[in-house]
């Protein structure tokens, strides 16, 4: 098996909403040291090996493109295991 590590997290052009509301709670409860919350997503994959890293790295890019990633606010970056 192989793993890929899919890390997505907002485009910086857009509002990170629903960290804005977390950062807001923590300053609201006390936290007031807090300046800014990004929250990402984590995804990891396992997967059957394929004839080329390019094509597996091709087919994850699909995937992400096509399935995990919103491209229109999110962008991401892979990692591959074996």
């Amino acid at each position: 098996m192989v793993k890929a590590k899919i890390y997505v997290s907002m485009d910086p052009q857009y509002q990170n909403g629903e960290g804005n509301s977390k950062k807001e709670d923590l300053i609201r409860n006390g936290f007031t040291e807090v300046e800014d919350v990004t929250q990402s997503k984590y995804i990891v994959l396992e997967l059957r090996p394929l004839k080329s890293k390019k094509s597996l790295e091709k087919r994850i890019d699909e995937m992400c493109k096509k399935l995990l990633v919103n491209p229109v606010y999110e962008t991401y970056r892979f990692e591959i295991e074996n």
